[in-house]
């Protein structure tokens, strides 16, 4: 007993003489310019480099350094760096507040998307493209589908995105190119297709477009590229936005193709809202949309003769169309007339969406952090894929090929992250994404995917610009519908599992020459019978030729 009281002893007279042979350092770094905190910077002893620690979500850091004089180098992407002299007294608390400086104008492009790490882009072996919300707000979008029209590079065919044309077209069956929001999956389980109106455009940091081979990262479905929408979180000062928008369809250039009067133009209007603030150490957004349109698709047309000239159909008139292409009304509702109790039908969009990301910042923990991100929308709307022809039917749908459909979505997505000492960070994330589109032509259908990740990334400081990032996932998808009813007992109803396991590796040579690749091992299973199991490859390299010249080559593997 004497014995173990005097180990204990021992123990702490030497924590305490240890305490007294060292001292604290701690600080804030902040944007010079704008006074914002900026998370994720490193602060390292420059006499030993792994030694260190990373600012947290509030730009703080804290750092344990023996007595005496020594120097820290304090760095973030896209600044400036800065070496600082400090000197610790053992025992007490030293305080250091940087203002860092962006380096130049063409640094402050940092991407996440390419390594799911923060690179600027001037490193990545892929090419990309990046929108800000700025432009999205400037060109009066009403989707994340009407923002990305003019990527260069990316074409958007039935709602499904295409890049350089090397993904191919088959409707339903999914494109190679995989939609995110904040690095998680948001392509519907059963036909692998998006949904534009669904992604919340009015809370928005950045929309970033990775044009090659993603697929160790993200799975054989990002074979062609990622469209990635990243969501914003509050900065220090509270932000209000409030987005009133309204527009008409213009005048077709053949006479003929312009199916509406002067009462009955294709108008649409809306509403975005957004608010975001930090309340003690919770980080709070809220937004919402709005959306009435109209649509320039005209109504369907019956299935008589008509003479085109005129634009009036045969004596009886049964839609009640004048020959102006107008639509007779009633006086009292407004509403196009019904032939034999039906009215005719044509396209719309109306939509109510409404969003919240809300993280909370552990006070004890420097690095640590959770929340959760919700997203709602209601959206009815009709459709068709069929037109009538080329000339005077070139708006109009084919009769009986217009498709009313109620959509409800909804995702709850929970993560956990926590960036430790050393330049590592670990992430949990999880996202319950829940579709039902129910349709008035016996076609509705409904999907569950549940997906969960975690990953684990480290920066390196003794292997200069040397990164790992691994990371293992799992997606559980349920689908209902009678469009699909062609499992063996018919009933519509069909699983699918997905799970892998994944590693890459980025290195930076000679500041000039960039190199990365990985390997991904993905087990696919559909209705517990159709199995395989797959290994993926990449590779990518990238060299800075001349200033503003970069030479890139990428080499990527995905299957069905």
């Amino acid at each position: 007993m004497k014995k173990a009281l005097l180990f204990i002893h021992l123990l702490l007279f030497t924590a305490f003489v240890m305490a007294q042979d060292t001292g604290t350092l701690k600080g804030v770094v902040k944007d010079k310019a704008n006074g914002l905190t900026i998370p994720g910077s490193s602060v390292v002893l420059q006499s030993d480099k792994g030694r260190g620690a990373a600012t947290d979500l509030d730009g703080k850091y804290q750092l344990v350094l023996p007595a005496g004089t020594h120097k820290v180098i304090v760095t973030s992407m896209s600044y400036a760096s800065q070496t600082h002299q400090v000197v610790i007294k053992a025992g007490e608390n030293t305080t250091l507040n940087v203002d860092l400086e962006v380096e130049s104008e063409e640094l402050e492009m940092v991407v996440v998307s390419a390594g799911k790490f923060e690179q600027r882009v001037e490193d990545l072996t892929v090419s990309v493209s990046v929108i800000k919300p700025q432009m999205v707000e400037n060109r009066a979008s009403t989707t994340a589908e009407d923002a990305l029209e003019q990527t260069p590079g990316l074409t958007i065919m039935d709602s499904e995105p295409q890049m350089r044309g090397g993904s191919g077209y088959s409707f339903g069956a999914g494109a190679r190119v995989m939609l995110l929001v904040d690095d998680l999956p948001i392509l519907s389980g059963d036909a692998g297709r998006p949904s534009w109106g669904f992604i919340p455009i009015e809370n928005l940091e950045q929309i970033e477009v990775i044009k090659g081979a993603s697929s160790v990262l993200y799975g054989s479905a990002a074979l062609n590229g990622i469209i990635n929408i990243r969501t914003a979180f509050p900065k220090d000062k509270p932000k209000t936005k409030i987005n009133l928008f309204t527009g008409f369809y213009s005048k077709p250039e053949p006479e003929e193709a312009r199916w509406w009067g002067e009462d009955d133009l294709p108008i649409f209007t809306g509403l975005n809202f957004f608010h975001s603030r930090k309340a003690k150490n919770w980080d709070i957004v809220v937004g919402g949309n709005f959306l009435i349109d109209n649509g320039y698709i005209g109504y369907e047309l019956p299935d008589t003769i008509y003479n085109k000239e005129a634009f009036i159909f045969d004596s009886d008139n049964p839609y009640g169309l004048n020959a102006n292409g107008g639509v007779l009304r009633d006086s009292v509702s407004g509403l196009p007339l019904q032939v034999n109790g039906r009215r005719p039908s044509k396209e719309f969009e109306n939509r109510f969406r409404i969003n919240t990301n809300i993280r909370k910042r552990s006070g004890k923990k420097s690095g640590l952090a959770y929340g959760l991100n919700l997203n709602f929308m209601y959206n009815k709307s009709a459709g068709s894929l069929l037109w009538l022809n080329s000339t005077d039917g070139l708006y109009r749908p084919y009769r009986g090929a217009i498709t009313k459909t109620i959509q409800t979505s909804v995702n709850a997505d929970p993560y956990f992250t926590y960036a430790g000492l050393g330049g590592a960070k670990h992430t949990l994330r999880g996202r319950v994404f829940y579709q039902n589109n129910d349709n008035d032509n016996n076609q509705g259908n409904l999907n569950t995917v549940s997906f969960g990740e975690y990953q684990f990334a480290k920066r390196f400081d003794k292997i200069k610009d040397f990164i790992i990032t691994v990371g293992a996932m799992g997606q559980y998808t349920i689908s209902e519908a009678e469009l699909y009813a062609g499992n063996e007992d018919s009933t519509g109803h069909n699983t699918a599992t997905n799970a892998a396991l994944y590693f890459q590796f980025d290195k930076k040579f000679w500041n000039r020459l960039n190199v990365n690749g990985g390997l991904r091992a993905e087990y696919f299973s559909v209705n517990g019978k159709d199995t395989i199991i797959r290994p993926v490859f990449r590779l990518g390299v990238s060299s800075e030729l001349w200033r503003e010249g970069y030479l890139r080559g990428s080499f990527g593997e995905g299957f069905r």
